[in-house]
């Protein structure tokens, strides 16, 4: 689940360029110029070439250095330290986006061809981020809504933004510590669930958006069983480590992922859940989810030190043979 940029295929045409050009050269002068004659090269051609490929290496250069990042995958949220630029208003042209410092607080701004954006003056909600819990910012693009879809999730809040014409709206406010997408990347329209997990889906609120336009789908949705999810999480905020897990794990589980529950050192830190994102990342022939991603954020604090960080869990579910929902991957960030 990518939204890719144009800088992408700028440095793969520029590294093209580069490579083939300088082919060329090497070829004709370690050759004498036999191979290439071929290709009826003189002086002039290599006197060009050498200009196009310095001045193509210049520029494969600066891409790197000033938008590193091609790629914003859905699953993780964007680096903070970092600039990306998306067309997000759907005009075809780049705009800048990313985390700041807006009156004191955490904020998302905007810059577009014709002026900037902080997505704090789109909502009543005040972004609050913290080192062991950050703000956290996913993009997420659809063919069922023209411009792509902000999701800034903080605390027990998800707000979902997008581009309506003449600014960045604030389509949808949902309560609850774990977010999600399902039907992210199949044929389906993408369904939006949130929910607490202390409560767990009793309290699920569940929404599409179809071209800007909120549809509550609570009273026609269904949502697989997450028992297996809730019990890890209560596993993760024990104060001990069990003696014997839970049967939540499929059978085929690597050890090696069970051993990270062993190496929590429960006795110097103590695990608080704070919140998480999913989507579906696998599918049968009926569009189906048949595995499900989750990113779970804890809070770490180190009684010794009295410190506090953030720590990342990631889980996959996946279906077993009576079709259950049950942990087949666990790994930290």
């Amino acid at each position: 689940m990518e939204f890719v940029l144009n800088a992408k295929k700028i440095r793969t045409t520029f590294c093209s360029s580069f490579f083939v050009l300088l082919f060329y050269l090497l070829s004709y002068t370690f050759l004498g110029g036999r191979f290439m004659k071929v290709f009826i090269i003189n002086r002039k051609f290599i006197f060009i070439s050498f200009f196009i490929i310095l001045f193509s290496f210049l520029i494969v250069l600066f891409i790197y250095r000033n938008y590193p990042n091609s790629t914003i995958t859905t699953f993780n949220p964007i680096d903070s330290s970092k600039e990306y630029l998306l067309d997000l208003n759907g005009d075809g042209i780049k705009d800048s986006l990313k985390i700041v410092k807006n009156n004191s607080n955490p904020d998302i701004k905007i810059t577009t061809k014709d002026k900037s954006y902080f997505l704090s003056e789109c909502t009543n909600n005040n972004f609050k981020s913290t080192t062991s819990f950050p703000l956290k910012v996913y993009v997420f693009t659809t063919i069922r809504n023209n411009t792509p879809l902000i999701l800034v999730q903080y605390n027990d809040i998800t707000d979902i933004f997008s581009w309506n014409g003449s600014y960045f709206d604030s389509l949808l406010t949902l309560k609850g510590n774990i977010f999600g997408i399902l039907n992210s990347e199949n044929n389906k329209s993408p369904n939006f669930y949130s929910f607490s997990s202390s409560i767990g889906t009793s309290n699920l609120s569940s929404y599409m958006i179809l071209n800007n336009k909120v549809i509550n789908t609570k009273e026609n949705s269904s949502i697989f069983d997450m028992k297996n999810l809730i019990e890890f999480i209560d596993l993760i905020e024990k104060n001990y480590e069990v003696e014997n897990l839970p049967n939540i794990f499929l059978d085929s589980i690597d050890s090696s992922n069970l051993s990270i529950l062993f190496n929590l050192d429960k006795e110097h830190n103590t695990y608080s859940f704070q919140n998480g994102f999913f989507y579906d990342d696998s599918f049968d022939e009926n569009d189906n989810a048949n595995s499900i991603k989750y990113r779970l954020s804890f809070e770490k604090f180190n009684t010794s030190s009295s410190s506090k960080k953030e720590l990342i869990i990631y889980v996959t579910i996946s279906k077993d043979c009576e079709n259950n929902f049950k942990i087949s991957s666990i790994s930290l960030n």
